[in-house]
């Protein structure tokens, strides 16, 4: 039985060797991303899925790039409907991540190692706002904050 489950992993070792699954958040996200479970076939079979904010959350919207020398390519969204409260987490079957066409992708690539991130791109939540990883983060060194000279009295 040790023989069947360590062939078992080298199988699945060899068959996404160039592959780096890994995830990202943005510093203002109001969902954090743990216990990721793969499977031979899926980079991300699930995922626990945590409402850090205090407002109640419908849909979150994840999204699957590769990191690649010319930039990050993105090869996979979808959108999940998850009602989750403020504090509450959720273990969400997301099915992202096929390890097949992502290995075609690494090879073509020609790099040694490919990083595939999955990261949340937008959530929406109950009272119809929404929360969106385009806008920049706050307090970005790479973006300064306008600031108005101050004065003495």
């Amino acid at each position: 039985m040790r023989t069947l489950c360590l062939l078992a992993l080298a199988a699945v070792s060899a068959s996404a060797q160039s592959l780096v699954f890994t995830t990202r958040v943005h510093l203002t996200c109001p969902i954090q991303m743990s216990a990721i479970a793969q499977t031979k076939d899926l980079g991300f079979q699930s995922v626990l899925l945590h409402n850090d904010s205090k407002k109640a959350i419908d849909t979150v919207h994840l999204n699957v790039s590769l990191s690649l020398e010319s930039g990050e390519e993105s090869v996979e969204k979808a959108s999940f409907l998850v009602m989750l409260a403020p504090g509450e987490s959720k273990r969400v079957n997301v099915g992202m991540g096929r390890v097949p066409e992502l290995t075609n992708k690494a090879r073509a690539s020609h790099r040694p190692t490919v990083h595939v991130i999955l990261f949340a791109q937008a959530v929406d939540f109950a009272d119809g706002t929404s929360w969106n990883g385009d806008d920049p983060p706050i307090n970005d060194p790479a973006i300064p904050l306008r600031s108005t000279p101050i004065r003495p009295k």
